[in-house]
């Protein structure tokens, strides 16, 4: 009798240890030059995690971001579409009982620029910071700060240089 409640308490546990969360956010570019930079534009994320433990999740986020220089910025990706794929480790402060929960995350990935000027790929990493409320059992809101750094990327008429982002987004994360 008791086995059949174990096994019923474990798998309730355990399905909460996956989350699914959809972010939605703004992006402020810039380059690592002298160069006027990028004008701010929107990103919006999907952000895929498993908990190890009480406060560590690995996962891995999708992003979409559009590129656009702002007026002096010749040769660049000019309305180019940025699309990265990142490795995520995450720490989130607090108890699993719900309440504001502050959360620090560091990523590395590749990130996939094609637009006008061409397609290119480099290396791309990420640092971040927020707070997540939950409004129920089975889901939470996130709002937090990501610092964005594109590595080397290849400018047809530039050369190579870095692209950095601040961003801040808005999520909402799916427990399962």
């Amino acid at each position: 009798m008791l086995r059949p409640l174990a096994l019923l308490a474990l798998t309730a546990a355990a399905a909460q240890a996956h989350t699914l969360e959809f972010q939605l956010g703004t992006s402020r570019p810039s380059t690592t030059t002298g160069q006027p930079g990028y004008n701010s534009n929107v990103v919006t994320g999907l952000s895929y995690s498993n908990q190890v433990s009480n406060q560590v999740s690995v996962g891995a986020t999708l992003a979409q971001r559009d590129i656009e220089p702002r007026a002096g910025l010749v040769g660049g990706w000019a309305g180019d579409q940025v699309t990265t794929l990142t490795l995520d480790l995450t720490w989130e402060l607090g108890s699993r009982d719900g309440g504001l929960k502050p959360f620090f995350a560091v990523g590395a990935g590749a990130p996939w620029l094609d637009g006008q000027a061409g397609s290119s790929t480099a290396l791309t990493g990420t640092a971040q910071a927020g707070l997540r409320f939950e409004i129920s059992e089975d889901g939470d809101v996130s709002v937090a700060m990501r610092h964005f750094r594109i590595f080397d990327v290849n400018f047809p008429t530039l050369g190579e240089e870095d692209i950095r982002c601040w961003e801040t987004y808005l999520g909402l994360r799916l427990k399962f």
